[in-house]
């Protein structure tokens, strides 16, 4: 019975999930497979902007089995999302990305693991003015790189609020060395928010601050940027709770109203009893969004 009585939002719920309803508009920030060069949402690899067949699936970013200090996917393009003040998005900003190693080699011909190559997200904020020199950064480490072996695997980040002045934990910063540890640091009076408010140079790459690297053969790159802001915390629409709101809520809630019995979370108005309110309202509050 409940079955007939739903199968008019049945319907709804269904376009909405294949349809427009993916797109949550302003919430993503960057969603690029780089499958054509004028869809790069500007970023290079290495510098350069070079697509090869292999992706996952299509083409991907990448460079050429050469001599490179190491890997790296970056914008430095004045209005890109991730240039200029992060705060405006309006929350924390989660950055997904695939990469894949096909060749790392040193010069003698031996095998580097990758993992020994852990991925670095970065936000610069370069030198201007009178006297400046050095350009300031807040990094955070992941995970190191895949095996040729593994194929392409997903990494992500979570750039925590941008207005919050203390660097987040797992957070370090850049600028000037630490007398006692020799570690890089943020200079006296930077501060995590002031330097998001002023990214010149967003990067992914390879290079941890404070370490050094020379030559290495390399054939690598990477596939499916995608960035967006967090759905803020206690969004009910956020079905899953993993602060992102997307397809896979709508799926996910679509799921738990239809499993027999319903699942925990199905009665979304709350009023003790689940009916095709409870589906309307979810689809309501999905294409509502999260602010």
């Amino acid at each position: 019975m409940r079955t007939e009585r739903v199968c008019g939002l049945v319907s709804v719920a269904a376009a909405a999930f294949f349809g427009a309803a993916g797109d949550l508009g302003a919430q993503v920030l960057v969603n690029e497979p780089f499958e054509t060069d004028e869809q790069t949402s500007g970023f290079t690899c290495n510098g350069q902007q070079m697509l090869f067949e292999g992706g996952n699936p299509g083409r991907f970013v990448g460079i050429p089995l050469d001599t490179f200090f190491g890997l790296t996917l970056r914008t430095e393009e004045p209005g890109n999302p991730m240039t200029g003040n992060l705060a405006r998005h309006g929350g924390a900003i989660r950055v997904t990305v695939d990469v894949r190693v096909l060749t790392l080699r040193n010069f003698f011909g031996d095998d580097i693991d990758p993992e020994n190559f852990p991925l670095v997200l970065e936000c610069f904020d370069d030198p201007s003015g009178p006297g400046a020199d050095v350009p300031v950064s807040v990094y955070t480490i992941g995970a190191g790189l895949p095996n040729p072996s593994d194929g392409w695997m997903t990494v992500q980040f979570v750039i925590p609020d941008p207005t919050q002045a203390t660097l987040p934990a797992g957070w370090g910063g850049t600028g000037e060395e630490d007398p006692n540890t020799f570690e890089p640091r943020l200079p006296v009076g930077r501060t995590y928010a002031d330097v998001l408010a002023n990214v010149d140079r967003f990067q992914i790459s390879t290079f941890r601050p404070g370490f050094f690297y020379g030559f290495n053969f390399w054939e690598a790159g990477f596939d499916n940027l995608r960035i967006e802001v967090d759905a803020p915390a206690g969004c009910a629409a956020d079905f899953n709770g993993d602060g992102t709101l997307d397809p896979d809520d709508l799926a996910d809630y679509i799921a738990c109203y239809f499993s027999e019995p319903p699942c925990e979370g199905a009665d979304f108005s709350g009023d003790g009893t689940v009916d095709p309110d409870d589906l309307a309202d979810y689809i309501a509050a999905y294409f509502a969004g999260c602010e």
